[in-house]
């Protein structure tokens, strides 16, 4: 099945036309028989509040001088999280690039996803701290000390040539659900412009099935994530309606997709609060002395 909300056209017109052929759920049958409605309908989607996700988080210019880095790498913290990474390789052989890569720019560390930084920065530290490769057979405490010097040294490279970094982060925490829930007027809106905009079978209940693209529509307003933007979120999505059954089949009545909405928006912000989701978004800045590398370094 299709996502319905992911229909918004940005224009003017606030009517996308959609075949029903393409949306109805199986268990509907097709064809739509055509007396009850015809085989085009027009299905209104609200245009995007001020709220909603399409609203940017905000993005902050972080300069990494090494200063940082230098400090994590020398910390206790810095080992316990080496022997982590280094305890996740199971039977596979130990990498100091995805040792690198664990290291977040709130600790110093430029995006090791970012080719540039990956082939100017960490390669050239690695090799000159003698690792040629950066897939390396050796013990617990011999990768420890491996990594610790190859990030001492990007340390070193970055104090030389600090770098530009933005970077933005979004916590979901419950909160926002927690505010939007309490806030009557606004919930019963956004349930009745959602229940407005799905299809109905003839006797003028809703499938289940709509119900994730239900939840896509409100969950702007409720500062969730569309469906399939954050993949932890959609994981603690999934197991709620699992535990409410929402996809065990069916129809609802609009006062029952009402509450059973309510309870999976009340199931979440308990998830999200007892175990917040964090997600971040780091993009390096070109500056004037990277204007060499401009096939690996991206303009912001």
């Amino acid at each position: 099945m299709r996502v319905l909300a992911s229909m918004w056209m940005r224009s003017s017109k606030r009517w996308t036309k959609i075949r029903m052929a393409d949306f109805l759920p199986k268990s509907l049958g097709r064809p739509w028989p055509p007396l009850v409605l015809p085989s085009v309908f027009q299905l209104k989607v609200p245009p995007p509040t001020p709220t909603s996700s399409m609203t940017r988080d905000p993005v902050s210019l972080l300069t990494l001088d090494g200063r940082l880095l230098q400090h994590y790498a020398r910390s206790p913290a810095f080992e316990f999280d080496a022997i982590a990474t280094f305890t996740d390789f199971h039977n596979s052989q130990p990498s100091l690039e995805i040792g690198v890569a664990n290291i977040t720019v709130e600790q110093g560390m430029p995006p090791a996803s970012d080719p540039w930084v990956m082939e100017k920065i960490v390669k050239p530290a690695a090799e000159s701290c003698g690792f040629r490769e950066l897939i390396i057979n050796v013990s617990a405490e011999e990768f420890v000390e491996a990594l610790r010097s190859v990030v001492l040294e990007v340390a070193s490279r970055l104090e030389k040539s600090p770098v530009t970094v933005a970077h933005s982060k979004k916590i979901y925490d419950g909160k926002s659900i927690q505010k939007f829930v309490k806030k009557k007027d606004e919930v019963d809106k956004a349930l009745q412009t959602a229940w407005k905009s799905l299809p109905k079978d003839p006797r003028g209940t809703l499938p289940r099935e709509y119900l994730r693209v239900a939840l896509d529509m409100i969950g702007p307003p409720a500062g969730l994530p569309p469906l399939g933007a954050v993949e932890q979120v959609d994981g603690v999505v999934s197991e709620i309606f699992k535990m409410v059954e929402a996809d065990e089949g069916g129809v609802l009545k609009q006062n029952e997709f009402n509450n059973l909405v309510l309870q999976i928006l009340g199931s979440l912000m308990l998830q999200l609060e007892g175990n917040p989701i964090t997600v971040s978004s780091n993009a390096l800045v070109k500056s004037s002395q990277n204007d060499d590398d401009s096939d690996f370094l991206p303009h912001l």
